[in-house]
C-alpha cells in the first residue's frame, strides 16, 4: 500500500471521527456547566476542528490517482454533508452558547445566563473553578436575601424577576381559596377616597372595577410595593417571563384598593409623589430601556413624559 493510500485511509478515519467528535463535545458541554468563556471557546474549537477535518480529507482525496469525475463527485457529496452537519451544529450552538454576564456578591463570582431562545429566560450560576453550579430558587432566595447589596444593576434586575416567581399568580388562584359559608354575602369592593374616585363610574366601568378589585382582594397589602411617602403602591398580579402585569393601588387600613391598571410590563420600577400630589413612575426593563409615566389625578390616568 502506497503512502498516499495510507494517508487517505487515515484522513477517511479522521473524517468520520469528526462527526462523532463534534457531537460528543456538544453532549459534553450540555452535561457539564463550564464557565461561559470556556464553554463558548469549546464551541468555537468544535467548529474549527470539524472544518479542518473536512479540508484535510479533501486534500488527500485529490491526491489519489483516480478519475477526476469520481473525485469531483465525492467532493460534492462531502460539501453537501459538511454543510448539513454545520447547520445542525449551528442549531445546537444556539442553545449551547452562554452569555458571559458575571457579577460579584460577598467575594463570590456568579453568572446570570439567558437560556431562553425567543423570550429571555435567566438562570443563576455559582462559579467553582472552570465549572459552575446552577442555583435553584431556594438557594437564590437564601443567598441573595437583600438585593440592595448587589452592585451590578443587570444582575439585580434579573434576580428580582427570578425571586418574584414564587409570588401569587392570579392564573393559579381559584374561588376555593376563599371559604364561602353561605351566611355572608360577598363584600362589595371598597371605593377609593374622593381624591381618587371623583367622577361616578358608568355601569360597564363599575363592573370592570369590581372584577379588578376582586383580583386585588386575593392579595395582602404586604404583596404590594409601596411608593415612599405615600399611601400608593404597585401590585404585581401576574407575570410571564420578563413581563409583569401591574395594578396601581392605594393602601388603606392595611387593605388594597384598586385604582388603575398599568400598561407598562417592565419588571422593575421607581415611584415618587411630589408636593402637588402628582405621581411619577419610572419603569426599566431587562434590556435597560426606561419609560416614565405621570398622573395628575391620583393614579386614575397616566401620561408618558421624558
Amino acid at each position: 500500500m502506497s503512502l498516499k493510500n495510507k494517508k487517505f485511509i487515515l484522513s477517511l478515519i479522521i473524517y468520520f471521527f469528526s462527526f462523532v467528535f463534534t457531537y460528543f463535545l456538544f453532549f459534553f458541554i450540555e452535561k457539564i456547566y463550564f464557565i461561559p468563556i470556556l464553554n463558548n471557546s469549546i464551541i468555537i474549537f468544535n467548529f474549527i476542528s470539524f472544518i479542518s477535518c473536512q479540508i484535510f480529507f479533501v486534500i488527500n482525496l485529490f491526491k489519489l490517482k483516480n478519475k477526476e469525475f469520481l473525485k469531483i463527485l465525492f467532493f460534492i457529496l462531502i460539501v453537501i454533508l459538511a454543510f448539513l452537519w454545520l447547520y445542525i451544529m449551528a442549531i445546537l450552538s444556539i442553545f449551547a452558547v452562554k452569555d458571559n454576564n458575571p457579577f460579584l456578591f460577598e467575594n463570590q463570582k456568579y453568572y446570570y445566563v439567558n437560556e431562553g431562545w425567543l423570550d429571555p429566560y435567566y438562570e443563576i450560576y455559582k462559579k467553582k473553578f472552570f465549572t459552575m453550579d446552577k442555583l435553584n430558587e431556594k438557594e437564590i432566595e437564601k443567598i441573595f436575601s437583600d438585593l440592595n447589596d448587589i452592585k451590578d444593576e443587570g444582575a439585580r434586575d434579573i434576580l428580582k424577576i427570578i425571586k418574584e416567581k414564587g409570588k401569587p399568580d392570579i392564573k393559579n388562584k381559584t374561588p376555593k381559596e376563599k371559604v364561602d359559608t353561605g351566611k355572608e354575602k360577598e363584600a362589595e369592593p371598597e371605593i377609593a377616597d374622593d381624591d381618587v374616585a371623583e367622577e361616578p363610574l358608568k355601569e360597564n366601568e363599575e363592573e370592570d372595577y369590581k372584577n379588578k378589585q376582586k383580583i386585588v382582594d386575593k392579595f395582602s397589602f404586604k404583596d404590594s410595593k409601596k411608593i415612599e411617602n405615600s399611601d400608593f403602591a404597585l401590585l404585581e398580579v401576574d407575570h410571564a417571563g420578563p413581563r409583569t402585569h401591574w395594578f396601581f393601588v392605594k393602601i388603606k387600613d392595611e387593605k388594597l384598593i384598586f385604582i388603575s391598571e398599568l400598561e407598562d410590563t417592565s419588571p422593575s420600577f421607581e415611584g415618587k409623589v411630589d408636593h402637588k400630589g402628582n405621581i411619577y413612575l419610572t419603569f426599566k426593563d431587562i434590556n435597560g430601556n426606561i419609560n416614565r409615566y405621570k398622573s395628575q389625578d391620583g393614579g386614575r390616568t397616566w401620561e408618558t413624559y421624558k
